[in-house]
């Protein structure tokens, strides 16, 4: 294997942390699915999914934002334009 430079690295690890969005989709669909969560009134449901929505959402906005910095640090460091 072959040994990743810097920037690679912090490609990967902007990639993996992405990933949270995933994780919060997942907790939304065991919220809605699963039995535990089927006593809460309609009106904490939706405040709930509506909270992770959001985390959701923020979480996105930060990452591509993150992304957006790493593209230019890239093309600066390769030379591109």
């Amino acid at each position: 294997m072959t040994q990743m430079n810097s920037i690679q690295r912090l490609e990967e690890d902007l990639t993996r942390v992405w990933s949270v969005t995933e994780d919060i989709d997942d907790v939304l669909k065991f919220v809605g699915e699963d039995p535990f969560f089927e006593g809460l009134t309609a009106e904490h449901q939706d405040k709930l999914m509506n909270l992770l929505i959001g985390i959701k959402e923020l979480s996105n906005v930060k990452m591509q934002a993150a992304w957006n910095s790493f593209e230019k640090v890239t093309k600066e460091y390769y030379g591109k334009k």
